[in-house]
């Protein structure tokens, strides 16, 4: 366990970045096309991958945020002024609060639901709560109700 930072990221903390940036950039861009009417022939197929791929996103971060904490970065540059490392951390920790907090709270919503979780079709995962509508509609926002046929208590 390397706590001293080091003058450069190590290959680990680099491949770990990269690794999650693309399909981060992927998952976020099939969950905007996935709602619309053009893709609901392959919906399930959507969501499920939308789903899989978000659990795998969710467990790489965790892997790299275990990284970053035993793994110094190497230190900003001493020229940098105090309200701009302060800026720099709150980015920081805004930036890996919302990477754990968008996939958790997926999969929040998809227990709430009471929709199962199969990672890819194999493995399935154990729901965070049980079915509960109440929690479920603040993700569904105001103006949108889900459906009484599918999620009937």
């Amino acid at each position: 366990m390397s706590i001293a930072p080091s003058n450069s990221y190590t290959r680990t903390a680099i491949a770990l970045h990269w690794i999650i940036a693309q399909p981060v950039y992927f998952v976020f861009f099939l969950g905007l096309y996935m709602t619309r009417p053009a893709a609901l022939s392959l919906k399930s197929w959507f969501f499920s991958s939308h789903k899989s791929i978000g659990i795998c996103l969710l467990l790489l971060i965790v892997m790299r945020l275990y990284w970053r904490i035993t793994h110094r970065p190497p230190p900003l540059p001493a020229r940098i002024p105090r309200w701009k490392w302060l800026y720099i951390q709150g980015i920081f920790l805004l930036h890996y609060s919302l990477t754990l907090i968008v996939p958790l709270s997926g999969w929040l919503m998809s227990s709430a639901i009471g929709f199962k979780l199969v990672l890819f079709g194999i493995l399935p995962l154990p729901d965070l709560v049980g079915k509960n509508l109440a929690l479920m509609l603040p993700f569904l926002g105001k103006d949108r109700k889900p459906c009484p046929v599918e999620h009937q208590n």
